[in-house]
């Protein structure tokens, strides 16, 4: 070692699967890369793959758990998935607390769609529908390697990872009244300080496929 530089060699086997890593570089203030070489020993012989690899330093920032919430981006185009159809009239969110003790309550209402995007214009309007919420994780936060979607399952089961069909936060909700107002409390003194950057979704329909084919959903917050 010498001046911050760091010069390294090692080894990681699989355990008895044949397969050896032997990985060399360098490491220098805050990066490094370098190669690595995977030997894979068979009946036919030795065979290496030879590849590199690189990596970077990322400072904490430490985070207020005191600073007050944002409130909801003004647009949809600040959204990952912004290609839902639901109306900005239809959904109102309402974010309170400070990103240690976060609180997020969703009112929506049905009388603000277009008749388009009804139940009634399919002749269903008898029919129950189910709300759906779900939220997108980006990449590093929770230590997840890729961004990764979950939904909010009812009350005691909580977040999951999304699985198909996706699982409804509210199931059955009568349509009787046209001007019927539905509340979705998502989070409830929540600590949002490790989750900045993750991205909150509502929807509705007769099931989670047909809310994704309609359109039927909105981006309602990002925790920043």
């Amino acid at each position: 070692m010498a001046d911050g530089e760091i010069y390294m060699t090692g080894t990681v086997s699989s355990g008895g699967n044949g397969v050896q890593t032997v990985f060399f570089g360098m490491l220098q203030g805050d990066s490094g890369q370098g190669q690595w070489i995977i030997t894979t020993v068979d009946p036919t012989g030795t065979v290496p793959t030879i590849g590199t690899w690189t990596t970077t330093h990322t400072q904490r920032v430490a985070i207020n758990p005191d600073q007050p919430v944002a409130p909801p981006p003004p647009t949809q185009t600040d959204y990952t998935a912004s290609a839902g159809q639901l109306p900005e009239a239809a959904l109102n969110a309402l974010a309170t607390g400070t990103l240690g003790r976060a609180s997020l309550n969703v009112t929506l209402d049905l009388s603000r769609i277009p008749l388009g995007m009804s139940f009634a214009a399919q002749g269903q309007f008898a029919a129950g529908y189910n709300i759906y919420v779900a939220a997108l994780v980006p990449a590093g936060v929770l230590s997840l390697p890729a961004a990764t979607w979950f939904m909010l399952r009812p009350t005691p089961n909580g977040w999951a990872m999304l699985a198909s069909p996706i699982a409804a936060y509210l199931q059955g909700v009568s349509q009787g009244a046209a001007s019927l107002l539905v509340q979705v409390s998502i989070l409830e003194n929540m600590d949002l300080t490790a989750l900045l950057g993750s991205e909150i979704y509502v929807g509705y329909g007769l099931d989670s496929d047909e809310m994704l084919a309609r359109g039927r959903y909105r981006g309602v917050y990002i925790v920043r």
